[in-house]
């Protein structure tokens, strides 16, 4: 099961593009890639060093403590989601993002579902994890009603599943919470590692759309989305 739920994410992303390959034409299909790979680079910065906070700290936590731990991180997230804002303005003045709107959304609500999916995987929750990820397999198929918006159709499928993860754990989210200084400073240490790390691959993309155009784009998308699952499983 921890494979299984390992390997969802990747399933996804191979999903959608591949779908999106079927519906789209080549330019269309590699300027939804160029965005959604920038979003992944970009959501390192926002959730993977909060997360890892709370991976490590959610499952030894007694049941008011882990209200207080998810809220700090959710909120922690959404606060540098926001931070982050400005620079995709600038990156749509610079023709970089060609959905500005959908960019945004996806940005939130997928910052916001690793977060929750990460106390998740602190208890070790697999089964729960592949259901409510498989539930998410639905939302590809609206594509086929109306693919132009793909990334904010994606982003409304993120918010679904996250909601009815949050119902799920019963924890009462606290507004206004966040990680102190010397945690928030340490999830942001977490993330620029891995950011400077791990990013290039999904920069990858963007930069070859703005460069060669979003045609070419498309390809390599296709391309380093199989690859990755591929990889996974001698990983594992």
């Amino acid at each position: 099961y921890a494979l299984i739920s390992t390997a969802m994410p990747g399933i996804h992303k191979v999903t959608i593009l591949t779908i999106l390959a079927l519906q789209l034409n080549e330019k269309d299909h590699g300027q939804f890639a160029s965005d959604f790979f920038l979003i992944q680079a970009l959501m390192i910065l926002t959730s993977i060093g909060v997360s890892n906070l709370l991976l490590v700290r959610f499952s030894a936590a007694n049941k008011e403590e882990k209200a207080w731990l998810l809220s700090k991180a959710l909120n922690s997230t959404l606060i540098l989601s926001v931070l982050i804002i400005p620079v995709l303005f600038i990156l749509y003045e610079l023709n970089v993002i060609f959905d500005l709107i959908g960019t945004i959304y996806l940005l939130i609500t997928w910052s916001v579902f690793i977060v929750v999916r990460h106390a998740l995987l602190s208890e070790k929750a697999y089964i729960k994890i592949i259901i409510y990820e498989s539930l998410f397999m639905v939302t590809p198929l609206f594509f086929y009603i109306y693919a132009d918006n793909a990334l904010s159709i994606i982003a409304t499928g993120y918010s679904i599943v996250s909601f009815s993860i949050l119902y799920a754990l019963r924890h009462r989210i606290k507004i206004f919470c966040f990680f102190d200084r010397q945690d928030l400073k340490k999830s942001i240490d977490i993330s620029l590692a891995n950011f400077f790390s791990g990013s290039v691959i999904f920069l990858l993309v963007p930069v070859v759309s703005y460069v060669e155009g979003p045609v070419f784009s498309s390809f390599i998308a296709l391309l380093v989305s199989y690859l990755s699952m591929m990889l996974l499983f001698p990983r594992s």
